[in-house]
């Protein structure tokens, strides 16, 4: 039996998104556009829920700062050990 899936409707919000984009190919610079397969899923995800992404690329220790002091809506970014 499916479910009824229900998503917000930010209204066209934009959201700032960081990441880390040194690492293609989930996420990277190519002619100073944002690319990559985690910006494929977030541009997804931003069309079910009415918003617009806005990448904020600092180098990963900003990124991971500005995440968790919540100088940023969300954070991706491919982690490897």
């Amino acid at each position: 039996m499916a479910l009824p899936v229900y998503a917000a409707d930010l209204g066209g919000r934009v959201l700032n998104i960081g990441s880390d984009t040194t690492y293609p190919p989930h996420e990277f610079i190519e002619d100073g556009v944002v690319k990559g397969f985690d910006v494929d899923v977030v541009a997804e995800i931003c069309e079910r829920i009415n918003c617009s992404p806005n990448w904020v690329t600092p180098a990963w220790d900003g990124a991971r700062f500005l995440i968790c002091t919540s100088r940023r809506c969300s954070g991706l970014s491919s982690i490897f050990e």
